[in-house]
């Protein structure tokens, strides 16, 4: 009787055959939702990271080709490319005071010979249509740019130089 009881001791039951079979499929499950949270949040990383490349690019451009003549309120568009992206560029005057959109003759910039200008790129989420162009941005970059002062004509300016001011 005692071999008989070895035997029966010996090998696993088909409960517990069952138990470690839910326990398998369970990790399994887990593991494979873990596995999608990755890939979905690894694309969105992409994504992001894409959009901020192009709204450097496009605030780069922006920056190099700006003129005092050129201060505007918001330019919207849609930057080619694979997925074809909306964005949006608002270039305001900036005061040292921290009130973005003060007027270009306020007394903080007079006094100074430069004046600040806030230049905002926004890439928009997706491929954007003209009812599009106003959805949540992907991603935003702002900077702060210094531009001489054009209020005096050249000559006048070129004699201060010259008289040593």
């Amino acid at each position: 009787m005692s071999r008989m009881a070895m035997r029966a001791r010996s090998a696993f039951s088909l409960l517990e055959i069952i138990i470690a079979t839910a326990i398998l499929a369970g990790s399994a499950m887990v593991l494979f939702s873990l596995i999608g949270l990755g890939t979905k949040y690894g694309n969105r990383a992409e994504e992001q990271t894409s959009a901020i490349a192009q709204a450097q690019s496009v605030l780069d451009e922006v920056i190099a080709n700006l003129s005092d003549e050129e201060i505007q309120e918001g330019v919207s568009g849609v930057l080619n490319g694979v997925p074809a992206r909306g964005y949006r560029i608002e270039i305001l005057p900036f005061d040292l005071a921290g009130n973005s959109g003060a007027g270009r003759n306020s007394s903080t910039s007079s006094e100074t010979q430069t004046v600040l200008v806030k230049v905002t790129v926004a890439i928009l989420q997706g491929s954007v249509s003209l009812a599009g162009m106003e959805s949540e941005p992907l991603c935003q970059l702002t900077r702060l740019v210094r531009r001489p002062r054009i209020d005096e004509p050249a000559g006048e300016l070129s004699r201060n130089v010259e008289g040593g001011l």
